[in-house]
């Protein structure tokens, strides 16, 4: 009985961890961080419109975790010099590895197979895309502190180097398949069971 209470115990445990880094306990950015937040941001490479609409993406925050959407194509290799595809993970292994230490990750990404099946209401400058990627951000307020680490804006140039064009924006979720809170609640909980079965 104590051998069962203590790996169920230690089982909650990891699992309260886990929920700590993956969920948080955040909150809403208020208005006073807005501007904060803003004033911090303006020395990057935003522009006045990406400003504008970085103001209006904090204002309406809801506290909520959001995946960003991001649609990039890749420069074409130059001879034999740099590949793209490498220049671009200059930028974005550091910039990942801040997102993960504050409970983010990549949820998918994918390699084209085909220019755009469906295509309308846009120029045909949107029409070929390298690579799709979804990022989950545990907060607005950890995409922030993301943003506003040194390595970002000092590996940012890399990015620009790298890519033709890109587009990005966030989204909350309404519906989807799995989650990785479930997930790891089974793994815990089958973990914890074997456990038992294996000493008790």
């Amino acid at each position: 009985m104590f051998v069962a209470l203590i790996i169920w115990s230690t089982a909650v445990l990891v699992y309260a961890l886990f929920w700590y880094w993956y969920v948080g306990f955040g909150h809403r950015i208020n208005p006073e961080e807005v501007e904060d937040y803003l004033c911090r941001i303006d020395a990057t490479t935003l522009s006045e419109e990406q400003l504008a609409g970085m103001r209006r993406f904090l204002e309406t925050d809801t506290g909520r975790e959001f995946i960003m959407v991001n649609n990039l194509h890749l420069k074409r290799a130059q001879g034999s010099g740099e590949q793209p595809a490498a220049i671009l993970q200059k930028y974005q292994k550091p910039f990942l590895a801040a997102v993960l230490r504050r409970g983010g990750h990549p949820f998918f990404v994918g390699r084209a197979v085909a220019d755009s099946l469906e295509h309308w209401g846009l120029g045909d400058d949107s029409r070929h895309w390298s690579v799709a990627g979804l990022i989950r951000y545990r907060s607005r307020r950890d995409m922030l502190e993301c943003i506003l680490l040194p390595q970002f804006r000092d590996n940012h140039h890399f990015k620009q180097q790298a890519l033709e064009k890109t587009f990005a924006y966030p989204t909350e979720v309404i519906m989807m398949a799995s989650s990785p809170r479930w997930m790891v609640a089974i793994l815990v909980v089958a973990i914890a069971a074997l456990a038992q079965l294996a000493l008790c």
